[in-house]
């Protein structure tokens, strides 16, 4: 089971690093307090995962 949660863990953070990297080249990114990244001072993107305790 702790395997699988590493696992998990590991796709998650690939893409946050995927969609602030394919974001960050044309907008400005940042870590909002709530949210996963806000875009441009607008808007606020969650990537999104079915488990949030990982």
């Amino acid at each position: 089971m702790e395997e699988q949660i590493d696992y998990l863990r590991k796709i998650f953070q690939r893409r946050l690093t995927f969609f602030f990297n394919q974001l960050s080249q044309a907008h400005k990114v940042r870590y909002p307090k709530t949210g996963d990244f806000l875009v441009d001072r607008n808007h606020l993107f969650e990537v999104g995962w079915e488990r949030q305790d990982l």
